[in-house]
């Protein structure tokens, strides 16, 4: 599919930045936090795809990320 569309390419992008950096972690502790607090984005992001949107490749793709 040539075409993407703005929504895709937004829903993309916040699954993007909700991605937890490995490199980043100083302490085992605050990996644990800030990846659980990223988990927790990345699902209820994918909630708010399932609900808002019209596409069908967003709702597959969001129902792919909650897994």
């Amino acid at each position: 599919m040539a075409f993407i569309s703005a929504t895709w390419r937004i829903f993309c992008l916040i699954v993007l930045l909700s991605v937890t950096t490995f490199a980043l972690a100083e302490h085992p502790a605050s990996f644990v936090s800030s990846a659980t607090t990223k988990g927790i984005a990345e699902i209820e992001n994918s909630k708010l795809a399932l609900e808002k949107s019209n596409s069908s490749d967003i709702k597959l793709f969001a129902r792919l990320r909650m897994v």
